[in-house]
């Protein structure tokens, strides 16, 4: 286990950077993230791109972490949409990554993840940069609270007047899609106290090279050849 993964309290501890293959829990289900490690750098100025539309508009995939039945476990056989994660979780366990089932997130508010040592995915107006972040994240924090403080700003509109509930404006102004994993919550007192919590927390990593492997078999799988349907088959009961 030591070999292929690396323990929260050594990543979050550090505050490293967003990295493929970081393990993140989000309501009590955990989630393992993949991503091209090169558009995951962030360049000197504090952006992955040259723009900050580009660099807000960049997704990442989270894919859900499932245990084996006890079937498949005894076969020892897997799914094309399922990578195996050999020594996850308790002894005596199988776990793989879904990859059919990826739920594709902002790479910014996985960020969050990297600006405190507990791991929580969470931002606030009095957040700043510490010591252990490099210089370009450095630059990186100021431009994620000022995108956050935006969100906030956002969120305060839609709260209030078009008629949406809290999590969904949160949704919004966030722009998660519908099937995001996340528990957003937003709060905004002034433009000088607000907050942005995802209700996740970074757990730990799959290391190098298990976690290139499966951004390997993510891309195949994305990529395979569509089947199409036998129409002359008898529908099922």
């Amino acid at each position: 286990r030591e070999e292929m993964y690396e323990e929260a309290e050594s990543v979050n501890a550090a505050l490293l950077e967003l990295s493929l293959g970081d393990l993140l829990e989000c309501s009590s289900r955990l989630y393992i993230l993949v991503a091209q490690p090169c558009d995951l750098a962030v360049r000197s100025g504090g952006l992955r791109f040259d723009s900050n539309t580009q660099d807000s508009s960049l997704t990442a995939a989270l894919l859900p972490i499932g245990e084996l039945d006890e079937d498949a476990k005894a076969s020892g056989r897997f799914k094309e949409s399922e990578h195996p994660l050999p020594h996850f979780g308790d002894p005596g366990t199988s776990h793989v990554a879904k990859l059919s089932k990826a739920r594709h997130v902002p790479a910014w508010l996985l960020d969050l993840c990297a600006l405190s040592t507990d791991g929580g995915c969470e931002i606030r107006s009095a957040s700043v940069a510490l010591p252990a972040h490099t210089g370009a994240w450095s630059r990186r924090v100021a431009k994620l609270k000022k995108r956050a403080a935006e969100a906030c700003t956002n969120y305060q509109r839609m709260a209030s007047g078009a008629g949406f509930g809290k999590p969904a404006a949160a949704a919004l102004a966030l722009k998660l899609d519908a099937r995001h994993p996340f528990e957003p919550k937003i709060r905004r007192k002034s433009e000088s106290d607000w907050s942005v919590e995802m209700g996740a927390k970074r757990v730990g990593r799959l290391k190098e090279p298990y976690s290139t492997e499966l951004l390997v078999r993510f891309a195949d799988y994305s990529r395979r050849m569509a089947t199409p349907h036998d129409l002359a088959r008898e529908p099922r009961p």
